[in-house]
């Protein structure tokens, strides 16, 4: 997990690239792998991008997949 401290504002800024792979069926066990990318400094901003992957459980295609844009503005 990650603490970030001193934040004055946190934007969602943008989903890039997101591909459905399948639909996920009820009841099915599903988990999110997220990975840091990228943390780029915009004169006091941070911009981070984020890999993000659905998984369903037992099956090897995911359900999602795709790359989720943060701003994140300091104290």
């Amino acid at each position: 997990s990650i603490e970030v401290n001193n934040i004055t504002m946190l934007v969602n800024y943008a989903i890039e690239n997101m591909r459905f792979g399948q639909a996920v069926v009820v009841d099915s066990e599903v988990r999110i792998v997220t990975i840091l990318k990228a943390i780029t400094n915009l004169r006091g901003t941070a911009k981070t991008e984020v890999d993000v992957i659905l998984e369903i459980k037992g099956s090897k295609k995911h359900a999602l997949k795709g790359v989720i844009v943060f701003l994140y503005q300091f104290k």
